[in-house]
């Protein structure tokens, strides 16, 4: 049987092998790329800061003003056509497509498969990252 520490080895063993797969250097590379990109957080943080401030005026019972929404829909287009987002977007799903992929495998192998709603854990194909709550985050 097993010990814990056999299983933690096994995993770190798994890590070097994925450390040199073409999503996670992707991932690392487009994480890397957006954050020494000035021009890509200032977008982001315009967006943040705007998606706040009309969040604060619904709390307060404010009026959003439509300048307001002019400006949200003007920094939220910013941020689409971002292309390093776009980058990061992509490499972002292959590196939680090949994670999905894993944990399928394991539980597969565990016989968990079908234990939960959805397959492994509820994780399911269509699985979304873990939730960040609103705005943009890098981490």
């Amino acid at each position: 049987m097993p010990t814990t520490d056999d299983i933690t080895d096994a995993a770190k063993k798994l890590g070097e092998q994925l450390k040199d797969h073409n999503a996670i250097k992707s991932y690392k590379d487009a994480t890397k790329a957006l954050k020494d990109d000035v021009s890509t957080q200032r977008a982001i943080a315009d967006f943040n800061r705007a998606l706040q401030e009309i969040a604060l005026k619904e709390q307060q019972g404010k009026p959003i003003e439509v300048a307001d929404k002019h400006r949200l829909r003007d920094l939220q287009d910013a941020v689409v056509m971002n292309p390093a987002l776009g980058r990061m977007q992509q490499a972002q799903m292959d590196y939680y497509d090949l994670l999905r992929k894993i944990d399928d495998t394991i539980q597969e192998q565990l016989g968990l498969e079908d234990a939960l709603p959805g397959g492994a854990g509820g994780s399911g194909a269509g699985a979304a990252p873990p939730p960040g709550g609103g705005g943009i985050h890098l981490g």
